[in-house]
């Protein structure tokens, strides 16, 4: 599961384009996310709708 300070990737509705953002808070398991395009939003996401970016500091990436 992505913590707070996660690069995150959302899955879309068939034929939309995947949504990226960074979680800036984490509560139980509904997470506030600010979008690349500077909203933000708090959902708590289905199984394995969600994935964390790998950075410089993760040896990979892992599914939330």
């Amino acid at each position: 599961m992505a913590e707070t300070g996660d690069r995150i990737v959302v899955a879309a509705a068939k034929g939309a384009p995947s949504k990226r953002g960074t979680v800036v808070a984490k509560v139980g398991t509904m997470l506030t996310v600010e979008w690349e395009d500077g909203h933000s939003s708090s959902f708590t996401p289905a199984p394995g709708s969600v994935w964390v970016e790998e950075n410089d500091s993760e040896a990979g990436a892992s599914v939330g």
